[in-house]
């Protein structure tokens, strides 16, 4: 900046900094039911916020680790939004997730279920003679378990 004084007839110079302070990057309220999420495992899976500035930069962590980009995460950010994705959620999964910026953190909860599915077989068996007396067999149902049946009744043991 250039000064000029009414009473000296030299001219003084001076040096400054200005510093602009961009406003903070702060997170828009989330609803509790999507800070706290349960899917079923396989199932894709959208954690997203809000943030106040179309410019704000945001990272992910989970559990505390940062987290990447890689085939089953994407990370996106589209205007004010901030998407994480996970195409194929697995039990490993679980756990807190934060979207953090310089100024702000909001924090998300990730619960994984596994639904154990078992394949129902149906056995025919053709006898002869049968007599009053019930009969009872074991099997094996694709090595992960054994069916008991005796008379009418089938047990996956």
């Amino acid at each position: 900046a250039e000064l000029f004084s009414r009473y000296f007839q030299a001219k003084t110079y001076c040096l400054c900094d200005i510093f602009s302070a961009a406003p903070p990057v702060t997170f828009s309220e989330i609803p509790e039911e999507d800070l706290f999420k349960s899917v079923v495992e396989q199932e894709e899976l959208v954690l997203s916020c809000e943030v106040s500035r179309a410019d704000g930069v945001v990272q992910w962590y989970k559990d505390g680790i940062e987290m990447q980009q890689s085939n089953k995460i994407t990370i996106k950010a589209e205007g004010p939004y901030r998407r994480l994705k996970i195409i194929s959620s697995g039990v490993e999964d679980s756990g807190e997730y934060v979207c953090d910026t310089a100024d702000d953190s909001i924090f998300f909860h990730l619960t994984i279920t596994v639904i154990k599915t078992y394949l129902c077989l149906f056995f025919l068996v053709r006898a002869a003679y049968i007599s009053s007396s019930c009969c009872s067999f074991n099997t094996s149902v694709g090595g992960k378990g054994t069916v008991r049946t005796s008379g009418c009744c089938w047990h996956l043991l």
